[in-house]
Protein backbone atom coordinates (compact mmCIF):
# COMPACT_ATOMS: atom_id res chain seq x y z
CA UNK A 1 0.00 0.00 0.00
CA UNK A 2 2.95 2.35 0.47
CA UNK A 3 3.36 3.12 -3.28
CA UNK A 4 -0.30 4.20 -3.40
CA UNK A 5 0.12 6.46 -0.40
CA UNK A 6 3.24 8.02 -1.93
CA UNK A 7 1.31 8.70 -5.15
CA UNK A 8 -1.49 10.33 -3.17
CA UNK A 9 0.97 12.52 -1.26
CA UNK A 10 2.78 13.46 -4.46
CA UNK A 11 -0.48 14.57 -6.12
CA UNK A 12 -2.87 15.63 -3.34
CA UNK A 13 -5.31 17.38 -5.69
CA UNK A 14 -5.65 14.35 -8.00
CA UNK A 15 -8.41 11.89 -7.08
CA UNK A 16 -7.20 9.15 -9.42
CA UNK A 17 -4.50 7.79 -7.04
CA UNK A 18 -7.08 7.82 -4.25
CA UNK A 19 -9.53 5.83 -6.36
CA UNK A 20 -6.84 3.35 -7.39
CA UNK A 21 -6.00 2.90 -3.72
CA UNK A 22 -9.70 2.33 -2.99
CA UNK A 23 -9.70 -0.46 -5.60
CA UNK A 24 -6.63 -1.96 -3.91
CA UNK A 25 -8.38 -1.81 -0.53
CA UNK A 26 -11.38 -3.64 -2.01
CA UNK A 27 -9.09 -6.35 -3.36
CA UNK A 28 -7.49 -6.72 0.08
CA UNK A 29 -10.68 -6.96 2.13
CA UNK A 30 -11.05 -3.40 3.43
CA UNK A 31 -14.28 -2.67 1.61
CA UNK A 32 -15.63 -0.12 4.09
CA UNK A 33 -12.51 2.03 3.84
CA UNK A 34 -12.62 1.76 0.04
CA UNK A 35 -16.27 2.81 -0.01
CA UNK A 36 -15.51 5.68 2.39
CA UNK A 37 -12.83 7.05 0.05
CA UNK A 38 -15.14 6.81 -2.96
CA UNK A 39 -18.06 8.37 -1.10
CA UNK A 40 -16.00 11.26 0.23
CA UNK A 41 -14.74 11.96 -3.30
CA UNK A 42 -18.27 11.73 -4.71
CA UNK A 43 -19.53 13.91 -1.85
CA UNK A 44 -17.52 16.85 -3.14
CA UNK A 45 -18.49 16.26 -6.77
CA UNK A 46 -20.98 18.49 -8.54
CA UNK A 47 -23.60 15.92 -9.50
CA UNK A 48 -26.76 14.21 -8.30
CA UNK A 49 -24.86 11.58 -6.25
CA UNK A 50 -23.34 14.21 -3.97
CA UNK A 51 -25.83 14.10 -1.10
CA UNK A 52 -26.32 10.30 -0.86
CA UNK A 53 -22.55 9.82 -1.05
CA UNK A 54 -21.99 12.41 1.68
CA UNK A 55 -24.47 10.67 4.01
CA UNK A 56 -22.94 7.24 3.35
CA UNK A 57 -19.43 8.60 3.97
CA UNK A 58 -20.65 10.09 7.25
CA UNK A 59 -22.15 6.76 8.35
CA UNK A 60 -18.94 4.88 7.51
CA UNK A 61 -16.89 7.53 9.29
CA UNK A 62 -18.95 7.25 12.47
CA UNK A 63 -18.67 3.46 12.38
CA UNK A 64 -14.89 3.32 11.82
CA UNK A 65 -13.36 6.62 12.94
CA UNK A 66 -11.84 5.23 16.14
CA UNK A 67 -10.10 2.40 14.27
CA UNK A 68 -8.91 4.60 11.40
CA UNK A 69 -7.56 7.26 13.76
CA UNK A 70 -5.79 4.59 15.86
CA UNK A 71 -3.95 3.48 12.70
CA UNK A 72 -2.39 6.93 12.21
CA UNK A 73 1.21 7.18 13.38
CA UNK A 74 1.82 9.09 16.56
CA UNK A 75 4.28 11.84 15.72
CA UNK A 76 5.50 14.59 18.03
CA UNK A 77 3.74 17.88 17.43
CA UNK A 78 1.53 16.47 14.66
CA UNK A 79 -2.19 16.96 15.00
CA UNK A 80 -4.13 15.02 12.38
CA UNK A 81 -6.99 16.93 10.78
CA UNK A 82 -10.34 15.62 9.60
CA UNK A 83 -10.68 13.16 6.77
CA UNK A 84 -11.00 14.82 3.37
CA UNK A 85 -11.51 12.85 0.17
CA UNK A 86 -10.73 9.71 2.18
CA UNK A 87 -7.54 10.81 3.92
CA UNK A 88 -6.42 13.01 6.82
Amino acid sequence: SEPFLRAICANPADDLPRLVYADWLDEHGDTDRAEFIRCQIAGVADDSNKLPAWFRARALYQQHVAKWRAELPRLPEVSWSDFERGFV
